[in-house]
């Protein structure tokens, strides 16, 4: 339902505050003497918002209900628009208004008196109503009232049905693990018992029941069980997941241990485990009304697994979804996933009626949609399907996507749609769909390095500096996060503490060692001639299959070549399967935005023509030093 109070600027009046002449719908503010500026629509309507408060204080939430539709909203975003703000009253010392904050409460307006035609107050709307026809209103009344009537025992009727009461639900409980040798921990097995129990628990999943004991009906009942061994130092632990009734393991997961794990590294591949088994209980029942055959939910447990793997495998992602249809033609889900896989390699070139791989595509994913309701899957190949640069039906489907499941998908909607709005600069709401995200799925560390990323793209270092240093704490992988925390060591100039990392990772090419050895001893020397010679060096390394990394980037804008730092990093992007142009936001490219060549890659990639046509700029626009580019948006 539409808010009334929501500040539609296309329907406020133009306004005076002081010396200054406000146009909403033109979003233009005028001084005597100085050309006008145009506001961002948010930076707008919080304006509107304010002014029309008559001097009150504006609590926050308001200000997220009129202006942010009632969004999710970090409070990076709101600080950065009231600054914004307090930019422009300083930019006009004679407008004689300020914007004060009320701790814990909201903001307020004060100084200068407001003088308009009609500011938009909460219940009322600015432009003149519409006159019924005389004689209408006797008429049209008892048919209103009829219709509520209708629609209100409509809405008990409603909610007195059950929701899907058709529809399959997995019960899941965590079985015993068993130890296969002496020297296991004694009190290992019922820690991960507990582990399993914990994380399973922790989740929010309509699709699936968590029970400590076997269920009645063992049809659509699963659990979770396994061995532990330990050879020497090393501990294996294999993580099955069987069907009750007919005793088949449906996936089975083995993990490699140092014999004295610490809770951080159970917690760790635990979380993993319970990823793919969350997986293929939700995506076998999800939607539907009766069970898939069991060799039908053994492959689907395999393309999770598959599909969660550090390093993807997109032709056995293929080869197993296509025997998924093969089993079960009706499977709906399956149609969705192949619709996504096909177009995750596709170019933009390939997304063309005549291509073997679209038209195959694009009539999986129109059996998808006959055959089964609305999925994430489904909404996610449509995504994919669409050309690179057409980001504005991309956040359509993406938004719809995250507001309707994010929460029966564990938080993936939520994470997808806050990695779309990294793409393309909007950083405080990206940080609040990552912020859901973990809400809901709280074990993923690739999710907490991804909010690493975002706080460090808001200038948030001190949070960024936290929650890296937590992550590694509890991280298994010494090269967790590794792009992130070379980039950044280098952006701060601690040259030696990058080289450290580089040296000690088992995934740094040998070849990429010694071009960035050379590289931090150029930038450690402050010579121009050695700096430029190394910049050659990485950029002919970058050029070689498998040496491409984020880190790259940081090197060549600390050895000063910010356009080809530019050039690297519109190279990174290319080779994305999505559209990843996060890259851009990062603080390693700040400088780089003032460049021309920023603006003509935002252009090339349709983020230009995107940020002007939906009134959305980036967040580094909402600032005082803003780069040459939003001028042009």
């Amino acid at each position: 339902m539409e808010d009334r109070d929501q500040i539609d600027l296309a329907r406020v009046a133009p306004f005076q505050l002081g010396r200054l002449h406000i146009v909403p719908a033109l979003r233009q503010v005028a001084s005597p003497g100085l050309a006008s500026e145009t506001l961002e629509p948010r930076v707008m309507q919080v304006f509107v918002a304010l002014a029309s408060a008559n001097g009150n204080v504006v609590p926050r939430d308001d200000l997220i209900r009129r202006c942010w539709e009632g969004r999710i909203v970090g409070e990076d975003s709101i600080s950065r628009t009231i600054a914004r703000l307090r930019k422009l009253a300083d930019d006009h010392g004679d407008a004689g208004f300020r914007i004060e904050t009320i701790t814990k409460v909201g903001y307020r307006l004060t100084g200068a008196a407001v003088v308009a035609e009609a500011l938009p107050v909460p219940g009322t709307l600015t432009a003149a109503p519409a006159r019924a026809p005389a004689g209408t209103s006797r008429t049209v009344w008892p048919l209103l009232l009829f219709a509520l009537v209708v629609a209100a025992v409509l809405a008990l009727v409603w909610r007195a049905m059950p929701s899907d009461p058709g529809h399959l639900g997995s019960v899941l409980r965590i079985g015993a693990f068993n130890a296969l040798s002496e020297t296991v921990p004694q009190n290992l097995p019922t820690t991960l018992q507990t582990e399993f129990q914990l994380q399973n628990s922790s989740l929010t999943n309509p699709w699936i029941t968590i029970t400590r004991s076997p269920p009645a009906d063992p049809a659509q009942a699963y659990v979770v069980t396994g061995t532990l061994r330990q050879t020497g130092t090393i501990l294996h632990v294999i993580v099955n997941l069987v069907h009750e009734a007919s005793g088949e393991i449906l996936l089975s997961q083995t993990f490699d241990q140092p014999a004295d794990a610490s809770e951080a590294a159970i917690h760790d591949f635990v979380a993993k485990a319970t990823t793919n088994v969350q997986c293929a209980l939700t995506y076998s029942v999800q939607g539907r009304t009766s069970a898939l055959p069991l060799t039908t939910q053994r492959l689907l447990a395999q393309w999770c697994q598959a599909n969660n793997a550090p390093e993807p495998n997109p032709a056995f992602e293929v080869a197993t979804i296509r025997a998924m249809i093969r089993t079960s033609p009706d499977f709906a889900l399956g149609h969705a996933m192949l619709a996504g896989a096909l177009a995750g390699g596709m170019s933009d070139q390939d997304k063309t009626i005549g291509r073997s791989a679209y038209d195959e595509a694009s009539a999986a994913l129109a059996m998808a949609e006959r055959l089964g309701p609305p999925s994430y899957l489904l909404e996610m190949s449509r995504a994919r399907l669409l050309p690179s640069r057409d980001h504005a039906a991309r956040e359509v489907i993406l938004r719809a996507s995250a507001e309707r499941f994010s929460t029966e998908t564990g938080g993936f909607a939520a994470y997808t749609y806050g990695n779309f709005l990294f793409n393309v600069g909007r950083i405080g709401e990206a940080t609040s769909q990552q912020l859901l995200a973990l809400k809901l799925n709280p074990g993923r560390p690739a999710w907490r390095v991804r909010l690493v990323d975002l706080r460090l793209a808001a200038g948030q270092v001190d949070e960024a500096d936290a929650l890296l240093a937590k992550l590694m704490a509890e991280a298994q992988d010494p090269d967790t996060a590794l792009d992130t925390r070379i980039a950044e060591a280098l952006r701060r100039g601690r040259y030696d503490a990058a080289e450290t990392l580089i040296a000690a990772s088992v995934r740094v090419h040998p070849a990429l060692k010694a071009g960035m050895a050379q590289a931090i001893a150029a930038m450690k020397s402050g010579n121009a001639a050695t700096r430029d010679a190394a910049a050659r060096q990485l950029v002919l390394v970058s050029q070689s299959p498998g040496m491409r990394t984020r880190f790259l980037v940081s090197a060549l804008v600390a050895l000063g070549h910010d356009a080809e730092a530019l050039q690297l990093a519109e190279g990174l992007t290319a080779g994305a399967q999505v559209p990843a142009t996060q890259l851009l936001f990062q603080p390693a490219l700040a400088r780089a935005r003032a460049l021309p060549a920023f603006a003509a890659l935002a252009g090339r990639l349709g983020l230009a023509d995107f940020w002007r046509k939906s009134r959305h700029q980036p967040d580094f626009c909402v600032v005082a030093a803003a780069p040459p580019i939003c001028a042009q948006l």
